[in-house]
């Protein structure tokens, strides 16, 4: 979407050579990596007292062991006490993208969106209403009959086509949306929502809009009390709202902090599933959180895993999450920006997370 604009670094879309991110790989020991982080964070005690507050929040993202490469702002701060350069994050970019979430290589949802282009370029969202509401009636395509997955993406699409004809007259909190959105895509499943914030939250601070969305699972608390079900924190989505009277900067700047936050909070979540609580060892590879960070209608998915002796937080692919809210950007969403396969990609993670979960707690008497 072309009017997504957040910290992100937009050098992460170059493209590195597979030769190179074969030899990096072998080269980059785990010593070289912790060092290079912590001379970063010696750069940055020595200059402690002069840092802005965006670089002062970068602080216990590298005492936490994190390089963060998805702020521009984070990026640009690495550069500049020669901490990493543009090789190396970019390399590491290419090497933590997911390729499952390579949205535009799927086209497992191309059964429901092929007849809404079609309604579409007739020229009427009443049309693209009335073909959902047919396909929900007709239950099959093309001899294959719905799945509950289809019927949940229809119900996304139907509520984000309305929200588009009617935004104006709807709840004006982008917040309601989102969780409404993802309300109904992990319907019948085991993963929870919850408005509360993670018990790793580490700020109260007002002046940043902090929406969030915690993503839970049940588990058994023990293995011979089955009536007892403690809520597992999978990961965090964090939404922060551009200020109106701040300049782009300022919101720059506050998008930063925010993130570091939210980054902060899904390692130690990654920690408490596969270090303190349940040691998930022998599935650590794919147990991992996925994040969500929103910035009002928009936003990006992220991942934070261990790497070498260090933790790695990325984007896990391109494409951008957004709600259209003009024909013009719900049109993009039909034809180009996959947000219905990266919602699939997303609910697969963390129900297949959920799953190794309460097999541990089965299996570990946690």
């Amino acid at each position: 979407m072309g009017a997504f604009m957040s910290t992100a670094d937009t050098s992460q879309k170059d493209e590195v050579p597979t030769q190179l991110l074969e030899e990096y790989d072998q080269y980059e020991t785990e010593k070289v990596l912790e060092n290079q982080l912590m001379n970063y964070y010696q750069s940055l005690s020595k200059h402690e007292s002069d840092l802005s507050a965006v670089e002062t929040s970068f602080i216990p993202v590298v005492r936490a062991s994190i390089i963060n490469i998805m702020g521009k702002k984070q990026c640009e701060s690495y550069k500049k006490y020669n901490a990493f350069t543009s090789t190396d994050l970019s390399i590491l970019r290419s090497i933590h993208k997911l390729p499952h979430f390579n949205a535009d290589k799927h086209n497992e949802v191309n059964h429901l969106i092929e007849p809404l282009k079609r309604a579409f370029q007739v020229g009427s969202m009443d049309q693209v209403a009335t073909t959902i509401e047919n396909m929900k009636n007709i239950q099959i395509y093309k001899g294959n009959p719905f799945t509950t997955i289809d019927y949940q993406l229809l119900d996304i699409i139907e509520y984000i086509s309305n929200f588009c004809v009617r935004h104006h007259n709807l709840h004006s909190k982008p917040f309601i949306h989102w969780t409404h959105i993802f309300d109904i895509l992990f319907r019948g499943t085991n993963i929870k929502l919850t408005n509360h914030k993670s018990k790793f939250s580490i700020t109260d601070d007002s002046d940043i809009s902090n929406d969030t969305i915690l993503f839970q699972c049940h588990a058994q608390q023990t293995t011979t009390d089955y009536g007892r079900q403690n809520n597992i924190e999978l990961a965090t989505c964090g939404m922060t709202m551009n200020m109106l009277n701040a300049t782009q900067l300022e919101n720059d700047d506050r998008e930063a902090i925010f993130q570091s936050h939210s980054v902060l909070v899904n390692k130690s979540i990654l920690e408490e599933l596969t270090i303190s609580s349940y040691r998930i060892n022998d599935s650590t590879e794919d147990v991992f959180p996925i994040g969500i960070q929103l910035i009002g209608y928009v936003g990006y998915l992220y991942s934070v895993k261990p790497y070498k002796g260090v933790y790695v937080a990325s984007q896990v692919c391109e494409n951008t999450l957004f709600i259209p809210q003009t024909l013009a950007e719900f049109q993009s969403f039909l034809y180009n920006d996959h947000i219905l396969e990266m919602l699939c990609n997303l609910k697969r993670h963390y129900v297949n997370i959920a799953k190794v979960v309460r097999r541990a707690s089965f299996n570990r008497g946690i």
